[in-house]
């Protein structure tokens, strides 16, 4: 019983490592799409005229910025629920094993 858990573990680990990589691959591209936006002083003069956005950069930048969160957001929670049932395995195993010895 002990090995399938172990294996087990290891393919929740696993799946665990694809989601960080992931996760990296969503931030790459928010921060590549995010240095697209305006700058600080364009900021302000799209701030007093919210119609200047189309001259200064294509709406679907923020789209895009916008999706690529959103996709990060997803992954996230997705590695926050892998996260939670391993740990919670691990804490019912490890109560098992305490409590028989």
């Amino acid at each position: 019983m002990n090995r399938i858990l172990m294996i087990y573990v290891a393919y929740i680990f696993l799946g665990i490592w694809d989601a960080l990589l992931e996760v990296r691959i969503r931030l790459q591209k928010i921060l590549v799409e995010t240095n697209k936006l305006p700058q600080k002083k364009e900021y302000w003069s799209i701030y007093e005229d919210p119609e200047s956005i189309t001259k200064l950069n294509p709406p679907t930048t923020i789209g895009s910025v916008k999706a690529n969160v959103s996709k990060l957001l997803s992954n996230l929670l997705q590695l926050k629920v892998r996260l939670l049932i391993t740990i919670r395995l691990l804490l019912k195993h490890y109560n098992s094993t305490s409590n028989s010895a």
